[in-house]
């Protein structure tokens, strides 16, 4: 089991429901609309800038999915990706990345129940 990365009074957001409390719409909906990576990426960082005061954004997220291609995890979504509150100050600081569970070809069951007939091991 890991520790707590949450100090007292402070509380994980994910930037879908951080985005629908200040928008009233889902980030995943609006970013749907969007034609490019690109603009989805800038769109988000200035979000979370904007909303947060956090600094560099930009850069957590290139950190973020850098582990995340090393780590071949597939699961990265609007609800994994957060900031920590602290209640008491309404300051906002990053969370560590977590959400690691589809990571390092975890999900590839289906891969190998293929019964391989004849197979002497």
């Amino acid at each position: 089991m890991s520790d707590n990365f949450r100090e007292d009074y402070e509380m994980l957001v994910p930037i879908e429901k951080l985005h629908r409390q200040y928008f009233g719409k889902g980030l995943a909906d609006v970013l749907s609309e969007k034609d490019s990576i690109e603009d989805k990426i800038i769109y988000t960082v200035k979000f979370i800038e904007k909303i947060t005061g956090l600094e560099n954004v930009g850069e957590y997220f290139s950190v973020m999915l850098a582990v995340d291609a090393f780590f071949l995890n597939e699961d990265r979504h609007t609800n994994n990706i957060a900031v920590i509150r602290n209640e008491k100050t309404q300051k906002f600081r990053f969370a560590p990345i977590f959400d690691n569970g589809l990571s390092l070809l975890s999900d590839t069951n289906d891969l190998f129940n293929v019964r391989i007939s004849g197979h002497r091991g």
